[in-house]
């Protein structure tokens, strides 16, 4: 009898470990900090908002993407491919609305799950730097600890609602 129990609670530890496994998204739910830092437009197509801040029109050839993809791949061991690059988004770190580059130190290859959370802050955020409530630094600020920190999020579109 506690041969079977022995069996049967190896099986359950095998079968708890594969479906935890399988829950466990292996893309990354935000950028790498050592690959993408974030990195400012310094060479702007355009000068936006009250605090004239710099901006650069979206610019990342596919042949970049792809790089970007394929670094991120090998750091997280997972894979994108023609299959499922649709629920994949490069995304900048620091949004080109808020003075950002296309540079490849501001992107990385976002899942959808992340930005269906991370993109309405990057409006409020916006919006509220071209209203002249925030600035530059800290509407970077709160998106950079927003994309890092995803359950924190509807509270910092809250506060930047009420910035009005």
């Amino acid at each position: 009898m506690l041969r079977i129990k022995s069996i049967f609670s190896s099986m359950l530890l095998v079968s708890v470990l594969s479906i935890t496994a399988q829950a466990l998204p292996n893309y990354p739910q935000g950028p790498d900090l050592v690959l993408t830092p974030g990195v400012l437009c310094t060479t702007p197509d355009a000068i936006r908002y009250p605090e004239k801040i710099p901006y650069c029109n979206r610019n990342v050839k596919p042949a970049l993407k792809w790089v970007i993809i394929e670094t991120y791949m090998k750091k997280f061991n997972f894979a994108i491919d023609d299959s499922n690059r649709d629920n994949f988004k490069i995304d900048h770190f620091i949004p080109l609305c808020m003075g950002g580059a296309n540079d490849i130190k501001n992107l990385w290859p976002q899942y959808k799950s992340v930005y269906e959370v991370t993109d309405e802050l990057e409006f409020v955020l916006c919006e509220r730097l071209s209203e002249g409530k925030i600035t530059q630094a800290h509407a970077i600020e709160k998106m950079k600890y927003g994309k890092l920190h995803l359950d924190q999020v509807s509270g910092l579109i809250n506060e930047a609602n009420g910035l009005r």
